[in-house]
């Protein structure tokens, strides 16, 4: 009997090749994984159905094409399922399921320009400093950069002799800039405390970033 049901997840890659008219879906084996705090999308098609119903604790279908957002916020398990019902010619009814794994997102690390490591100095100029830009990024994610649309809500600054101050926004306000114009050379200027996030994750607790470590250089 031909494989009625075909469910997966959306992520980065999808290769398709087609074989006397069967459609077959080639992805990697993280294609399972589903991550809190974020909207997963999921597609879910049932060739050769007159209708089907798709249902799980967070899936919201988004259009009549089979696309779905999976929102896992709310399972504490390490799985989550979804239970798919289809109507088939001469009305018979079939029921599949689809498990797929369930992670929380580990912390990320803070970038300015793009630019950060783990225990390492960003080398940055004055100008540099006043017009850079706080993003976050995830080393262990296996969701494209594109696909997570974070948005940064604000971030902590510590100058040299500073108790630090926070910044709204993912950009240096007046009173950092105003501390920037007053650094010398070799001062050191940390970033911490940066509060992000993603749709779906208003009940999420959200990892903490790592910080960045910036030190001052000549201008070029």
């Amino acid at each position: 009997m031909k494989k009625i049901l075909i469910l997966l997840l959306l992520l980065s890659l999808y290769t398709f090749a087609q074989t006397d008219n069967n459609i077959s879906v080639i992805s990697s084996e993280r294609t399972s994984i589903l991550f809190r705090g974020i909207e997963n999308p999921i597609k879910i098609a049932v060739p050769g159905a007159i209708s089907f119903t798709a249902s799980a604790h967070g899936l919201i279908k988004q259009d009549s094409i089979g696309n779905y957002n999976f929102n896992v916020t709310g399972i504490s398990g390490d799985t989550a399922t979804i239970t798919i019902k289809a109507i088939m010619p001469e009305n018979k009814t079939l029921t599949e399921t689809k498990t797929f794994e369930v992670r929380d997102i580990k912390g990320p690390i803070g970038l300015i320009n793009g630019q950060n490591c783990y225990n390492c100095i960003v080398l940055m100029t004055k100008e540099e400093l006043r017009n850079a830009i706080i993003t976050i990024s995830f080393n262990d994610f296996v969701r494209d950069k594109e696909d997570i649309k974070e948005t940064i809500n604000s971030f902590e600054v510590y100058f040299p002799k500073d108790k630090g101050f926070i910044v709204q926004g993912n950009t240096m306000d007046e009173t950092a800039i105003d501390h920037i114009n007053r650094l010398k050379i070799g001062n050191i200027v940390k970033i911490s405390g940066i509060s992000y996030r993603f749709p779906g994750s208003e009940n999420y607790r959200l990892r903490d970033v790592y910080p960045i470590t910036i030190q001052i250089v000549k201008e070029p």
